[in-house]
């Protein structure tokens, strides 16, 4: 009997978070950079008060994430470390990147359209390597590089930093709001007879 064994996935969790107008016009009025294509908030925005809720809600999903779709056990708990708000104009994107010195990151969607653009996200290396990218008779979980998702208003993703990620260029006029997050674990790892406090 022949079997197929999917191994080593990475988990790419997907939930919905309702966007409050009242947290919208807050993560509006942060103060801004502008970098090659985008704009940045400066500052932990998900650490102000006013993100309380916001920031509850993110931090349970990803000890949802960590404990109960990773197994992981509870010897470690997230913390947040950075936070920031991102504002895509019309033909703004985002390049392929990972996030370093962290565990899990994510992003959330505040303001999208069906022109704003899609999350992608991209394997290290192509099925077979990097030698050669072979034609597709057809795109499936395990071919596909990269994979597109396209997210609605209040979508939340929640991925390990190490992934390599990018967005769409923007193509409507109105602007595509997200909000990014790092967690590090903190707490006591002990493997193969190595212990070590994060």
């Amino acid at each position: 009997m022949s079997k197929l064994h999917q191994l080593f996935s990475v988990p790419v969790y997907e939930t919905q978070f309702s966007v409050d107008t009242s947290i919208l016009e807050f993560v509006k009025s942060q103060e801004y950079v502008r970098y090659a294509y985008s704009y940045m908030s400066e500052g932990n925005v998900l650490s102000c008060d006013e993100m309380k809720s916001v920031r509850e809600f993110i931090t349970s999903q990803v000890e949802h994430y960590f404990y109960n779709i990773c197994g992981m056990d509870y010897s470690v708990k997230p913390e947040l470390t950075s936070s920031w708000a991102n504002i895509h104009i019309q033909n703004d994107w985002t390049l392929r990147h990972s996030h370093p010195n962290a565990i899990i990151s994510g992003v959330w969607y505040l303001s999208v359209t069906d022109k704003t653009g899609s999350f992608l996200v991209h394997r290290e290396t192509g099925l077979f390597g990097n030698q050669i990218d072979f034609n597709r008779k057809e795109n499936n979980y395990l071919n596909s590089e990269p994979v597109y998702f396209r997210p609605n208003i209040g979508t939340l993703y929640l991925f390990p930093s190490t992934l390599k990620h990018s967005v769409d260029a923007n193509l409507d006029t109105k602007e595509r709001i997200s909000l990014a997050f790092n967690y590090m674990m903190r707490g006591i790892v002990n493997s193969y007879n190595v212990e070590m406090k994060l």
